[in-house]
């Protein structure tokens, strides 16, 4: 189930980048609700099958902060990783200026 609500995101995804008009408004939020649902409610099924009832809160509560930190700790640590290993972006990967635009 929750390997569909993934393939229904990808999918929902590229609705909002190919699609306009009516499609987009009609479809991309259908693709996104059935996601959540998909996703959300093994995910609820998961947590209280592995925890007891005196326990479900830390357990939700543990989860929660671990990702709040990893999605706070890994984009830092992808940056300077990128930084020390020589990755940065050259001129020539700049945007153009206005003036070359122009001219």
């Amino acid at each position: 189930m929750m390997a569909l609500a993934m393939v229904l995101y990808i999918i929902h995804y590229l609705v909002l980048i190919t699609q306009d008009g009516i499609a987009l408004m009609m479809i991309s939020p259908a693709l996104y609700g059935t996601a959540l649902v998909c996703f959300w409610m093994p995910y609820n099924f998961f947590i209280v099958g592995t925890s007891d009832n005196e326990s479900r809160d830390s357990v939700t509560g543990v989860y929660f902060f671990v990702w709040a930190v990893i999605a706070s700790v890994l984009p830092i640590v992808g940056a300077a990783s990128s930084t020390g290993s020589g990755t940065q972006p050259s001129s020539s990967s700049a945007p153009p200026s206005w003036e070359s635009i122009a001219s």
